[in-house]
């Protein structure tokens, strides 16, 4: 299964859109938008600061992909 590492919800095209931070790590869009607290954003895996708008960062394709593939 691919899910989130934060939620555990599987990823969707929707709501729950993986999104690729610029340290490399994948959260879907819904926890991204609560992890942010003023415009700072701090990556739980590696616990680096960003200042991104969530909905501008770049979707994980590859991981959309292959939750697709799986019904396939």
């Amino acid at each position: 299964d691919i899910a989130c590492p934060i939620c555990y919800d599987h990823y969707n095209d929707k709501d729950k859109i993986p999104r690729i931070l610029q340290c490399g790590h994948t959260f879907c869009q819904n926890c991204l938008m609560d992890l942010r607290t003023s415009n700072i954003l701090t990556c739980s895996t590696c616990r680096k600061y960003f200042a991104p708008d969530v909905k501008q960062l770049i979707k994980n394709f590859t991981i959309l992909g292959k939750k697709f593939e799986m019904f396939f």
